[in-house]
């Protein structure tokens, strides 16, 4: 299928590709843009070379970023050698370099802000518009396919002459010829192209990147984290405080990347709070800070990631309401932040502005803090809680708050935990998941809204793989891939397409090969086997990241913006 525009850019310019794309089309002219236009399953360099070959003009959105982009340098090479015309729309204040300044050389420029604004994109579709429908007047076959009759549309006379003279062969009935007979020429061009990038770029290299695929997803109580394979970590929702990692205290309402500091682990927000954990096993955090959750030796917020210091190699991390957990690598825990309601474990209710190592408990493998209570894991499989329990939270059997650490003795087995705002699930070794605590919206799923104090077997429930709870409903992976939710539907939370309570485990629709689920407060984000990530629910402050602000009621694709 013929396009009249492919989009060059860098990946790190793909927000204002989006624009300039969107206004192209508004302006009749069709766009193919990647990875938007390739299509679930196809490689990404047969897509790129068989976009460059059906588009009559290529725009080049050119920054600085587009200098370091091989993708993009190959994609201009690949346009010049076919004859497509390249327009450079320059957003930046940028000269072009290496490989671009010879193939752009003679061009001419547009410039523009980045991203550019309806005027600037208007000059650009004036330009581009000509230039387009000279390229359809000169490969007609190109814009109409001729239809293959075996009869000729000349009187007879005309026909037979036709047949004994051939024609003049002009340079524009040489492009013609080709682009007629591509099916043979082209992949012959198509393999010189990519046989000199090779010794362009270094054999050592792919020709094409592969793009970054999203590793892992957290949803949180007013903001969502993407993680990719390349490390890169993306966040959008709410970012009061500071508490997106940003810098500032915008809301995002699609995936922003944050500043690199160095391969992400884990991420985990609180209330008002972030914890960013590194591969080397820093720890920074930045948020809300009035209770000393940040860990800072202080109650000043920042908007700005910091280190905390003091810190051994730590393995994990987990935000609460307004206090915080860490696991040390030889699995000694530590806590800091509101302690008032004993979910810092110190036998105390003190505000701790520094993490203080949690006693009485070792070997720790896993944690999980809710909103004013903590869960920890040991690596035989032994389930602790400690801090509030007005809800059975705790899973002792009353509803007592507990300031130590203290074994759940219902339970053994255990191999994941998932602390809500008021209720927690756990996950065995054999595939099962058992809930307590509070249950208003039937977020235990045992089919009522009774509370339960002790830990119980969710029945109907075999070989799960992952768990997570929220403050009011709760998601299950199955090991086939399937995602189930319970609770609250609440503004689609549970993704069914209605707002209907759902007191049993019931299969997410449209969802399938998930590999990792997470449960904010009011919405759910899912991943799945391709890299793709879904969210739905509750979409106030961006939390969704599909670029507004509307609430979905089932699984919605969001956009590859990484």
């Amino acid at each position: 299928m013929m396009h009249d525009v492919f989009i060059s850019h860098s990946s790190k310019d793909h927000e204002a590709a989006k624009v300039i794309c969107t206004a192209l089309e508004a302006a009749g002219v069709s766009c193919w843009m990647a990875p938007r236009n390739i299509n679930p399953g196809q490689e990404w360099p047969d897509a790129i070379v068989k976009a460059v070959h059906n588009s009559r003009l290529m725009v080049l959105v050119f920054t600085d970023n587009a200098n370091t982009s091989k993708d993009v340098a190959k994609e201009v090479a690949l346009a010049s050698n076919l004859h497509i015309n390249v327009t450079p729309f320059k957003i930046e204040d940028d000269s072009p370099k290496g490989v671009l300044q010879y193939y752009l050389a003679d061009k001419e420029w547009l410039s523009a802000s980045n991203p550019p604004d309806g005027k600037q994109i208007k000059e650009l579709i004036d330009v581009i518009k000509p230039l387009i429908e000279s390229s359809k007047q000169e490969h007609p076959a190109a814009a109409e396919p001729r239809k293959e009759t075996g009869e000729s549309d000349l009187p007879e006379g005309e026909a037979i002459a036709a047949e004994k003279e051939p024609p003049v062969k002009t340079e524009s009935s040489y492009i013609n010829y080709i682009r007629e007979k591509k099916f043979i020429i082209l992949p012959a061009l198509g393999l010189l192209v990519i046989v000199l990038a090779w010794f362009s770029f270094g054999m050592e290299e792919t020709i094409f990147e592969e793009p970054a695929k999203a590793a892992n997803v957290t949803a949180e109580r007013y903001q969502s984290f993407v993680q990719l394979d390349n490390d890169d970590l993306y966040a959008f929702g709410r970012g009061q405080d500071g508490m997106l990692g940003l810098g500032n205290e915008d809301n995002m309402l699609s995936p922003t990347k944050l500043d690199d500091l160095g391969k992400v682990k884990e991420v985990s927000a609180g209330n008002r709070h972030l914890l960013i954990l590194l591969e080397n096993g820093d720890v920074y955090s930045c948020g809300g800070n009035v209770n000393g959750q940040l860990g800072h030796g202080s109650r000043d917020d920042t908007i700005i990631p910091k280190k905390i210091d003091g810190l051994p190699a730590i393995k994990a991390v987990s935000a609460g309401g307004d206090h915080s957990l860490v696991l040390a690598e030889n699995g000694d825990l530590y806590s800091f932040g509101w302690g008032w309601d004993d979910q810092l474990g110190h036998g105390d209710k003190q505000v701790e502005e520094v993490p203080r190592k949690v006693e009485g408990i070792s070997d720790v493998v896993s944690i999980s803090a809710g909103y004013r209570f903590s869960l920890a894991l040991t690596e035989n499989g032994d389930l602790y809680s400690f801090g509030k329990g007005e809800y059975g939270q705790l899973g002792h059997g009353d509803r007592l708050s507990q300031d130590i650490p203290k074994q759940v003795l219902a339970i053994t087995g255990v191999k994941e935990i998932s602390a809500g705002a008021y209720h927690s699930l756990a996950l065995t070794e054999d595939g099962d998941v058992y809930s307590f605590g509070a249950n208003w919206n039937g977020m235990l799923g045992n089919g009522d809204t009774d509370v339960r104090p002790l830990p119980t077997r969710i029945s109907g429930i075999f070989n799960a793989s992952a768990i997570s709870a929220g403050r009011s409903h709760s998601l299950i992976l199955l090991q086939n891939g399937n995602a189930y939710s319970f609770g609250s539907g609440s503004e689609g939370m549970l993704g069914h397409g209605d707002e209907k309570d759902h007191y049993i485990p019931l299969l997410i629709e449209g969802l399938e090969d998930v590999t990792a689920i997470s449960a904010g407060w009011h919405h759910s984000l899912a991943l799945t086997e391709d890299g793709s990530v879904y969210a739905f629910g509750r979409g106030e402050d961006g939390r969704l990241g599909l670029g507004d602000t509307d609430s979905r009621f089932v699984p919605t694709l969001v956009d590859k913006t990484w």
